[in-house]
């Protein structure tokens, strides 16, 4: 599959590559085709945790980005019975 170019008008920005690769193969399950060139596909930025992905965020929004997305996924583990 070729990878969209870090030029792509459109930004994914996630905390790390299992977060990038499991977005990818979602858009793929829903026939989101990864492999039409012709089409503008965003480049997904696994930025290293989630510290770096605030602080990635100011930067992208100051780009010239078309389109920004940010995944952020909760790590942290509740106890039974919800927070307190």
């Amino acid at each position: 599959m070729p990878r969209p170019s870090e030029e792509s008008p459109f930004r994914l920005l996630v905390e790390g590559s299992d977060d990038k690769y499991s977005v990818i193969n979602l858009m793929a399950r829903h026939d989101f085709d990864w492999d039409d060139e012709a089409r503008e596909r965003p480049y997904v930025s696994a930025e290293g945790g989630v510290e770096r992905l605030l602080k990635a965020v100011p930067v992208a929004i100051k780009g010239t980005y078309q389109r920004i997305g940010i995944v952020l996924t909760r790590t942290r583990i509740l106890p039974a019975g919800g927070p307190r």
